[in-house]
């Protein structure tokens, strides 16, 4: 489907193995070129957005896109944007863990008595959905602007820093404060901030926690990065 980036986390087998290069018949450059990541977050390294596929659905996250949504989401996306679409293991899937590392998520309809769907087949239509997007608008789309795009590690630590401001004024559950932190990551991530904004958000951050802490608060331009 044109897709050309595998990265394998923690996998159980070389992709040089007998049996991997015997199914990726016709596409062995494929296992050649592949990556190995020993944990989701450093497979991740460098890109400004994950796309989770699950068949699992949460109170706290109910902003899930559907396949022509992704299709939309990554039409116009930019030569130096990098977008992950994540798959989790075919047994028992990718786990809240690891849904907590990702800036969104997408479902592909099934039957409700059926929600599982086999690896392949799951990786086999959310590639054929984008390129068949892409393969529509190649050559007529206008290209998106560049911007400056933060990476997933920004935006976890804009998070972890908005997570000591809350705790810090109180606003957290402390026995459980990550049923509030998911539903910021998914604002967040519904966002679709830039770098400014990323950089403005942590400045205002920094900015409460001075003033809570009794310090004096030292003077910031609004849109100051520093």
């Amino acid at each position: 489907m044109g897709f050309d980036d595998l990265v394998l986390v923690e996998p159980q087998c070389s992709p040089q193995d007998d049996e991997a290069r015997m199914f990726a018949s016709g596409s062995r450059e494929l296992l050649d070129q592949a990556r190995i990541a020993e944990s989701l977050v450093a497979g991740l390294d460098g890109c400004q957005r994950a796309i989770a596929f699950t068949s699992r659905s949460r109170s706290d996250s109910d902003h899930l896109l559907s396949l022509p949504d992704l299709a939309e989401t990554l039409e116009h996306e930019t030569p130096v944007s990098r977008t992950a679409l994540v798959f989790g293991p075919e047994d028992f899937g990718l786990s809240n863990e690891d849904l907590g590392f990702v800036s969104h998520r997408c479902q592909i309809p099934t039957s409700p008595a059926h929600r599982s769907l086999n690896l392949s087949q799951a990786v086999l239509l959310a590639a054929w959905e984008v390129g068949l997007r892409r393969g529509r608008a190649l050559g007529t789309a206008e290209p998106a602007p560049s911007g400056d795009r933060p990476d997933l590690a920004e935006l976890r630590q804009l998070r972890e820093s908005l997570q000591g401001m809350l705790d810090r004024v109180g606003f957290l559950n402390p026995q459980n404060p990550d049923h509030i932190m998911r539903s910021f990551w998914t604002i967040l991530s519904r966002a679709d901030l830039d770098a400014r904004e990323v950089a403005m958000l942590r400045g205002m951050v920094r900015q409460v926690l001075w003033k809570v802490s009794g310090s004096e608060v030292p003077a910031i331009v609004a849109g100051d990065d520093s």
